[in-house]
């Protein structure tokens, strides 16, 4: 073989094996990373490999800090009924467990609960947004004059997240954004509770129920409480508060 050819040849070996290198750099991210360190193309693609990037951790974006707060304790909202009659609290048409208050906080509404299925981002690194396929409606509570009832809240609320793709675990199907559970921020609350003075039902064989030693008891398919609309509110600091009373006057 002429020197010209073996020098071609060499020349041909060499551009092979560096674009072998820098096609599998840019789809798995330690090599990408590394890579990135020794060539500008091998680095180019380590980059802009999305999943490398996540997975490697030498570019792109990351997965962590979309943990879910643990809950630094409970408060109890009591919910006290000082009126002369009873009244009815929760229930409705929804599949959403939805708790009995609302809430503002230092900077205004919160939310009390993740969105969609319910799922935090957190969660959704791990599984898919399944939903539960029974749909089942919330319970009404009814509070006999004199009586009370004690709802617990971890002392968590939801914020909304642009969690990266790449981050789900089925990331073909990731929604734009995802809830996040943290420690509610330092400051002032305040619980805000409606109430029906009368119950509207689908079946009154069902929506009776026996008050037990706190003045208190569950409906499971109980209707909506209707009739006079009743408001009560009470204020609080985050942290600290350990019982909140709401009394309906």
């Amino acid at each position: 073989m002429s020197s010209r050819l073996l020098i071609a040849a060499l020349v041909s070996t060499v551009t092979l094996a560096c674009g072998g290198s820098t096609s599998q750099d840019s789809s798995t991210g330690g090599s990408a990373g590394s890579g990135g360190s020794t060539g500008g193309t091998a680095g180019t693609g380590g980059a802009t490999g999305g999943t490398a990037g996540i997975s490697g951790g030498t570019g792109g974006a990351s997965c962590d800090g979309y943990e879910d707060e643990t809950p630094p304790g409970s408060v109890t909202l009591r919910y006290q009924n000082a009126t002369g009659a009873p009244i009815y609290l929760g229930g409705g048409n929804t599949c959403d467990p939805t708790p009995l208050f609302d809430l503002d906080g230092p900077n205004g509404p919160v939310q009390l609960q993740a969105s969609g299925c319910g799922h935090t981002c957190e969660a959704l690194q791990s599984h898919g947004n399944y939903c539960a396929g029974a749909c089942m409606m919330p319970p009404v509570i009814m509070i006999a004059p004199g009586g009370h009832y004690d709802e617990t809240w971890l002392g968590t609320v939801y914020e909304l997240e642009s969690m990266p793709k790449e981050c789900y675990f089925e990331p073909d199907f990731a929604p734009s954004t995802c809830d996040r559970r943290v420690i509610a921020p330092k400051g002032s609350y305040a619980a805000v509770v409606q109430a029906g003075s009368t119950l509207s039902c689908y079946d009154s064989s069902i929506c009776n129920c026996t008050p037990d030693a706190s003045g208190s008891c569950q409906i499971p398919y109980g209707g909506t409480p209707d009739g006079t609309k009743l408001a009560a509110k009470a204020s609080f600091e985050m942290p600290g508060a350990s019982l909140v009373t709401i009394t309906f006057q």
